[in-house]
C-alpha cells in the first residue's frame, strides 16, 4: 500500500495529469510504479531494494509496460530516477562490504 510519504516523495510520478481524471486501473499501475520506486530508494531489505533498482535500471519490457499502463514515459521515469538509484546502489554496496568484513573471525581466535 502506498503511504503519504511515498506519494509526496515521488510526486513527479504523478505530475502529468490530475488524479481525478484517471481510470482506476491507471491509478493502480501508478501505485505499482510508485511502490517500486519506494522499494528501490527506501526499503531496509537490501536484497529487495537491489531487485527494485535492477527493475528500473535494466529497462525491461515489464518495466516499460508498467510505465505505459501508468501513463508514464519509461525513459522519463528512468532519467529522473537514475541518479538517485545509482547513489542508493552505492550505499547498499558499501553496507554489504562492511558486513562482509565485520563478520570475519581472525585466524587463531578460537583458542
Amino acid at each position: 500500500m502506498v503511504n503519504s510519504r511515498t506519494r509526496q516523495g515521488n510526486s513527479w510520478l504523478q505530475a502529468i495529469e490530475p488524479e481525478h481524471n484517471k481510470e482506476p486501473e491507471q491509478l493502480l499501475w501508478i501505485s505499482v510504479l510508485t511502490k517500486a520506486a519506494d522499494d528501490a530508494l527506501n526499503c531496509n531489505d537490501y536484497h529487495e531494494a537491489q531487485r527494485a533498482i535492477n527493475w528500473f535500471v535494466n529497462n525491461s519490457a515489464n518495466f516499460k509496460q508498467v510505465c505505459r499502463f501508468a501513463g508514464r514515459d519509461p525513459e522519463y521515469v528512468r532519467m529522473r530516477l537514475l541518479p538517485r538509484l545509482t547513489e542508493r546502489e552505492r550505499e547498499i554496496n558499501a553496507f554489504m562490504r562492511s558486513i562482509k568484513y565485520d563478520n570475519i573471525i581472525p585466524i587463531g581466535s578460537f583458542k
